[in-house]
């Protein structure tokens, strides 16, 4: 069964669900008022359909969300407060779509301890990691060239301008030099995420 859009008021019909699984149903909107009667959701999976764009506001009121799954969409860009009022947000995946830039769209989300970005077109990342205590993991693998992580470390900039990364970052690994390049080696010593 295939549905481009969700049921109109379908927050109202289960505003207590703490799980809503949508993957794989041929979404190809979404709108603003969605959600935001679900406050009680803890996790959120919209995988596998052909979303392109996302209201700004698509996830005001889920500040209960933990898990986000986007993954396997259409998605080019995010704009920067799209997930801002999602404060509980732990696990977010994006993987698998066809995002080139990345503001701090997760500037607000200070329990973050996953984040997947992997099979994107990623070439610009401008994303503040030093302030996520929680975070864990962030998969950037199998994405284009990926250059200016802005404020990505404390001490300085690193620029991933001619390299593959073909790896997951981990949280205090210090041993990257198992990726296709070198990420100009200030990484082994100083990324910690």
């Amino acid at each position: 069964n295939f549905m481009e859009q969700l049921p109109k008021k379908i927050g109202l019909l289960f505003n207590n669900l703490e799980d809503l699984r949508a993957s794989q149903v041929g979404l190809k909107t979404i709108a603003k008022d969605d959600f935001s009667d679900m406050k009680m959701l803890k996790t959120l999976v919209l995988s596998y359909n052909q979303l392109m764009k996302l209201p700004f506001d698509a996830f005001h009121n889920l500040r209960n969300l933990e898990k986000l799954n986007l993954e396997g969409n259409k998605i080019q860009s995010l704009h920067i407060a799209i997930f801002s009022e999602l404060t509980s947000l732990k696990i977010i995946s994006l993987a698998g779509n066809l995002i080139q830039t990345l503001e701090d769209v997760f500037q607000r989300n200070f329990l973050l301890e996953e984040i997947y970005l992997e099979n994107n077109q990623l070439k610009n990342i401008n994303i503040n990691f030093s302030n996520r205590t929680q975070l864990l993991l962030v998969n950037l693998k199998n994405n284009s060239a990926i250059c200016v992580c802005k404020n990505a470390i404390k001490k300085k900039i690193v620029d991933y301008s001619s390299c593959d990364v073909s790896n997951a970052i981990r949280r205090n690994n210090t041993n990257v030099a198992y990726q296709k390049c070198v990420l100009k080696i200030i990484f082994c010593k100083d990324f910690y995420l």
